[in-house]
């Protein structure tokens, strides 16, 4: 088996992938914001010498996520990996405007801390919290705004069952949350 080195940024360890009909090939959605210098590294064998692929440059962006309409996430699946909307890795933004709708097992999913949650319509979790956070990001619920959860925890047998909350912020960064009230 001969195995490709994929490495990005400061990352010496990178990920390594087999090579498939003389291709390699490597995916990932958790780059972080900024830029990111990508190489390929081939370490040899008794057949072929070591080699080094030329970088390719890449940069990520932040995005901004505005809604007026219906977002509905899957049905099935994990609840906190297959969110309506994930944010992962920071200075993104979701804005739910009056009238949109956001629905899914878990609704909005914030991590990386610096996501702006900004909400005036209403956010629905059906089978897992409707806002998780995980600390260092804006929330900001508008007198209009409505953030639900229709889920009852499951527990073991031996538990009493409880409701999970609406919201669930993880004390590891600060999160300011403001709900306006008229």
């Amino acid at each position: 088996m001969v195995l490709i080195e994929w490495r990005y940024s400061t990352n010496d360890g990178g990920v390594i992938v087999s090579l498939t009909v003389g291709n390699a090939a490597y995916a990932t959605g958790s780059l972080l914001t900024g830029d990111h210098h990508i190489v390929a590294v081939y370490s040899g064998n008794n057949t072929f010498d070591t080699s080094t692929s030329a970088p390719a440059d890449n940069t990520v962006e932040d995005f901004t996520v505005v809604n007026s309409g219906t977002i509905t996430g899957p049905s099935s699946g994990t609840p906190y990996s297959m969110p309506a909307i994930g944010l992962n890795g920071g200075n993104s933004a979701v804005t739910n405007l009056a009238g949109g709708q956001i629905t899914g097992q878990r609704g909005v999913y914030l991590i990386g801390g610096n996501n702006v949650l900004d909400n005036a319509g209403t956010i629905t979790g059906t089978n897992d919290v409707a806002v998780y956070a995980d600390g260092g990001e804006i929330i900001t619920n508008q007198a209009n705004g409505t953030i639900n959860c229709e889920y009852n925890c499951k527990r073991p047998a031996s538990m009493a069952a409880r409701s999970c909350p609406a919201m669930l912020i993880s004390a590891k960064r600060r999160t300011r949350l403001t709900s306006l009230l008229l």
